[in-house]
């Protein structure tokens, strides 16, 4: 998919490479992290500053390659896709009642 990008738009095809980059370094540091003894509910728990932070990274690197795949879709002038919403994302007072 990286070649059929590049070959229509290579400023595309490079930022989501690296965006694909920043996400799995991302999700490395939350798998470090479990591989050191705290797991990911524990990285999730309320008042792990530190672990939340971490895992926080790793979601914000999917929500913004998400804007890069859009974008890459449009280069291949394939029909417009639509990534479903999280409720924990777009509306977290309906997940935490």
């Amino acid at each position: 998919v990286s070649d059929m990008v590049k070959a229509a738009d290579p400023a595309i095809d490079k930022e989501l490479t690296g965006k694909l980059d920043t996400t799995v370094a991302k999700m490395e540091a939350i798998k470090a992290r479990a591989l050191a003894g705290e797991a990911y509910d524990q990285q999730i728990a309320e008042g792990n500053t530190e672990g939340n932070a971490t895992v926080q990274a790793a979601i914000d690197a999917l929500i913004d390659q998400t804007k890069s795949i859009e974008r890459a879709v449009g280069s291949l002038k394939l029909n417009q896709i639509a990534f479903e919403g999280s409720d924990s994302l777009d509306a977290p007072d309906k997940v935490f009642k």
